[in-house]
């Protein structure tokens, strides 16, 4: 009978015990709630955004083992005022907190491990009914958040697949589709940093415009941050990531339009990796793609691979310049059954940035995309320069081009005046007729495995490119007995000359007949 007692008076000792505990976190919840609200909104606005983000608690009510409340969380420009009505609202749901040290709901799911408290939520019809229907009425995202006696705060969020049909008057029937998949966030006690590990098995659009589709496989994505919290590191990897689309064409005068072609793309094991150090000025990205298909991009049904791509970026901003350098490397490159051979390039910027200095230069020709002007990342600066080396190897021979450019400049980079402010320019160039045009044949004659001398003979582009080229002074046609586009051309500021496959030019023929 006084082991019944005694055991009897220990579980009334911890249920004491317990209850006082879990409102006395309850209190403690009650109490800094406000400050940790306002800590993680000025933390996500510690960015020079345009938006601010605001985070408010209503009807709070607090209970012995759980608070419940309204959380809202809206977005605004920095010129509005609390009092404007257009606010984007990001959230608005009820929220339920556990209180610790062993919350209910752990208990529930034979999780003993102390904590402060807990937080599950599961978004509601009521305040994301479009939400909720799309994602087959249940559901979308279902949430699980724990913070330790450690201050280690770890959320779990899940979401329910999701497909989502939407109806445009001008793009047609457009459908999103996201399979389930899974986020975990650690944070740290005074919510500076983040670290983030997600992942989905599948993600579809398409749409009616063009045909349009977009299919990525297996996607996954981790942050953490960098060790002095400057910046933010990631890894972002791609099993299959496919892309088509229709082109059409204008075929009558009554605006009949007709599919022409087809073409697709396919990425295969793509993997992005992102390092750097913000106040330091230290960047490097990484992407490695395992395989690119593209599939009748230029209405020719040939199917083009690149196989084993690279590419590396280095940025390091000093208090004096900004240096980028960009490395390029195509493993092998295949076009229908031709074997087309492999490419890299080494590119080096100084006071420029390199993305869109490329970007600048695709686009001279076509094929780039609107960027900004190069010079953005040091505008104050007026000494720049640019390095790019290239080589295309093929089984008969090698293209390579070695470019150096040393200038002056405060203006965008369409405005640089070449003879004035231009302090050096170094370019070796070897491009054999052999190599062009053997590279040409082979696009000609995709479906065959070999090229012939007579396929060769009847390519004409060296020539055409010769002919082009004839009236400036920077090439040659002839080298070691071997026609091509050649070119070895040294100019310096200092000596206010250049010397031109073997030839010397002053200043000003040098540029008049560049």
């Amino acid at each position: 009978m006084k082991k019944i007692k005694f055991t009897i008076g220990i579980v009334a000792f911890l249920s004491i015990g317990y209850l006082g505990s879990t409102w006395y976190i309850g209190n403690k919840i009650e109490n800094e709630i406000d400050n940790t609200l306002s800590l993680i909104s000025e933390n996500i606005n510690g960015s020079k955004d345009m938006s601010k983000i605001n985070i408010t608690k209503s009807h709070y009510d607090k209970g012995l083992f759980s608070t419940k409340l309204h959380l809202t969380i809206t977005e605004s420009v920095d010129n509005q005022t609390d009092l404007d009505n257009n606010k984007n609202i990001l959230f608005s749901d009820d929220i339920t907190i556990y209180h610790g040290p062993f919350p209910f709901v752990n208990i529930a799911k034979g999780d003993f491990t102390p904590q402060v408290a807990t937080i599950d939520y599961q978004m509601t019809e009521k305040a994301f009914p479009d939400l909720w229907k799309w994602s087959n009425n249940q559901s979308f995202i279902i949430g699980h958040a724990s913070l330790s006696f450690q201050k280690e705060f770890n959320i779990y969020l899940k979401n329910n697949p999701i497909n989502i049909n939407l109806v445009n008057h001008v793009f047609g029937e457009n459908n999103f589709y996201l399979s389930e998949g899974e986020c975990f966030f650690n944070v740290s006690k005074d919510f500076s940093t983040v670290s983030v590990n997600s992942h989905w098995d599948k993600l579809e659009l398409t749409s009616e415009f063009r045909n349009l589709s977009l299919k990525l496989d297996q996607v996954s994505i981790k942050t953490e941050p960098e060790s002095s919290h400057n910046s933010l590191n990631y890894v972002l990897e791609l099993k299959n990531l496919y892309y088509s689309e229709e082109n059409y064409d204008l075929i009558d005068r009554n605006y009949q339009y007709g599919m022409t072609y087809k073409k697709e793309l396919n990425f295969q094991d793509v993997k992005a990796v992102r390092n750097g150090d913000f106040k330091k000025g230290i960047l490097h990205n990484n992407l490695t793609i395992n395989k690119v298909i593209s599939q009748n991009f230029f209405n020719d049904n040939a199917t083009a691979i690149l196989n084993q791509i690279l590419i590396n970026q280095s940025v390091n901003q000093t208090d004096e310049n900004y240096y980028d350098s960009i490395d390029i490397k195509i493993g092998s490159l295949t076009y229908g059954n031709q074997n087309l051979g492999s490419i890299s390039s080494n590119n080096e910027f100084i006071n420029m940035d390199g993305i869109s200095m490329l970007s600048f230069v695709l686009g001279e020709f076509g094929y780039g995309f609107e960027s900004s002007d190069p010079h953005y990342v040091n505008p104050d600066k007026l000494n720049r320069s640019m390095s790019y080396k290239f080589n295309w190897h093929t089984n008969v021979g090698d293209i390579n081009a070695d470019l150096l450019i040393d200038y002056d400049s405060n203006e965008s980079f369409r405005g640089l005046s070449s003879d004035d402010n231009i302090h050096l320019f170094k370019l070796k160039l070897d491009m054999p007729f052999d190599v062009i045009n053997y590279i040409a044949a082979q696009f000609e004659n995709y479906q065959q495995n070999i090229v012939t001398q007579e396929q060769i003979d009847k390519i004409v582009l060296g020539n055409d490119i010769k002919s082009w080229l004839d009236e400036s002074i920077l090439f040659t046609f002839e080298k070691n007995g071997m026609e091509g586009i050649y070119s070895d051309a040294n100019y310096s500021s200092d000596t206010h000359q250049a010397e031109v496959n073997g030839k010397f030019y002053s200043k000003d023929d040098f540029f008049t007949h560049f």
